[in-house]
């Protein structure tokens, strides 16, 4: 799929929609470190869902969770910057959509991650 040639949002050239992707590749993919808080987060969500595995409980359910969550901060992240940006909603969805499209492997990483925190979280081990 990847970045629309066309418009796709209501009331913008084609300039204007490629500014928005132009802000995808300056803030850099889900595990870039342009934005180091973002990533500081995110890396501090996959070592939660690496920790929940060697937790019991209910300290590993917050873990894994918590830890998925972390995982994902860019990829949440985005939309709503670029949303408070451009001040205009149809950012968001946009955002939403095609971010993870401009970064296909990275966003995928980031998704398998917080999968697997999740299934820590859900999931009994005895």
């Amino acid at each position: 799929m990847g970045i629309p040639d066309d418009v796709v949002l209501d009331g913008y050239t084609l300039i204007e929609q490629h500014a928005i992707d132009h802000e995808f590749l300056l803030r850099g993919s889900p595990l870039g470190t342009g934005t180091p808080l973002l990533f500081a987060l995110t890396i501090a969500g996959v070592l939660l869902v690496a920790a929940s595995f060697f937790l019991r409980g209910g300290a590993r359910v917050a873990t894994g969770l918590v830890g998925a969550i972390l995982a994902l901060t860019k990829l949440w992240w985005m939309p709503f910057a670029l949303w408070q940006q451009f001040d205009d909603g149809q950012v968001f969805g946009y955002t939403l959509k095609y971010f993870p499209q401009y970064w296909p492997v990275a966003s995928l990483i980031v998704g398998v991650i917080a999968l697997v925190g999740l299934a820590s979280a859900i999931f009994r081990r005895p």
